[in-house]
């Protein structure tokens, strides 16, 4: 079984964007150390992954978007490096903010890439892709790179939380409202609950630009938020489907309608895995073990 490892959130204006990515583990490592080091050289800057592992829903729709001349060059189905079943080892960089890469930051992965296991594929396309870098997953990473300090240098099996600025922030406001005497809720003191309430309705929306699914196999209670066909989270509990379900209705990603009414059907765990890879534990049963009916996800 692979095990993959985030190497962070999405920033290329497209349809991944703000969506995390994942690489096979040892090759996440090896890609991080090199951004890690490519940071601190002349002229370069802190290089993000705009795409990492690639779903097979999503290598058919990316196929089919380039067979019509709607899109760029897309692999034969499943030969891909980013392939979630054979590969996982490719990664797509971009700048801080998902833009094309420097002429330093080329010359560095070229000149360096190596050293960490990592090769350039992509300017032997062609069409070139001067964005397209492979990790062999063998290669050690210099000893420099995994004793850095940077949060995203990390272990394979290290959970990474991307807990942002924002969250921090958020969680503070939620800390003081906890710690204050609870005004009761009269006039001009929501008290403890209201606070929260209003600190919960404020909270950092889903992607509006992202295509938001909820879905669930017939037969089964568990329902699990489907970004860009991309990503699949278990939602664990029906409270939290009801949040999520109030925010994608902000976005517009749902009607004001009934939120289980809204929810997709599929007859097996095949169908499921069309609406992108398990991020996360998966649901959990009876025993308060991870559900084996979802072992293959």
């Amino acid at each position: 079984m692979t095990v993959w490892s985030s190497v962070g959130t999405s920033k290329y204006r497209g349809d991944v964007f703000g969506v995390e990515q994942f690489l096979e583990a040892s090759a996440a490592r090896q890609v991080l150390s090199l951004i890690a080091y490519i940071a601190t050289l002349p002229g370069c800057r802190r290089l993000t992954v705009n795409e990492g592992r690639r779903t097979r829903a999503r290598q058919k729709i990316l196929r089919q978007r380039f067979e019509r001349g709607q899109g760029p060059l897309a692999a034969v189905l499943y030969t891909s490096r980013h392939d979630e079943v054979n590969h996982g080892n490719a990664a797509d960089l971009g700048g801080p903010n998902g833009e094309a890469l420097n002429a330093a930051e080329i010359a560095a992965i070229k000149r360096y890439g190596p050293d960490f296991g990592v090769s350039f594929t992509g300017l032997t396309f062609s069409p070139p892709e001067p964005w397209h870098v492979e990790a062999d997953g063998t290669t050690p990473t210099p000893h420099y790179a995994l004793a850095s300090s940077d949060s995203s240098v990390f272990e394979p099996d290290q959970e990474d939380d991307m807990f942002t600025d924002d969250d921090r922030a958020w969680l503070k406001d939620v800390r003081a409202a906890l710690t204050q005497e609870d005004g009761g809720g009269g006039k001009g003191n929501p008290g403890i609950r209201g606070t929260v309430n209003v600190l919960a309705r404020d909270a950092k929306l889903p992607d509006p630009q992202a295509e938001h699914k909820l879905v669930r196999v017939k037969g089964r209670p568990d329902v699990f938020h489907s970004v860009n066909f991309h990503t699949l989270r278990g939602i664990s509990s029906e409270k939290v489907l009801a949040v999520l379900g109030w925010q994608l209705q902000q976005i517009g990603a749902l009607t004001t309608a009934p939120v289980a009414g809204q929810v997709i059907t599929v007859d097996t765990i095949e169908g499921l895995k069309g609406f992108g890879a398990l991020v996360g534990p998966r649901p959990l049963g009876a025993d308060g073990k991870p559900n084996a009916f979802y072992a293959s996800l």
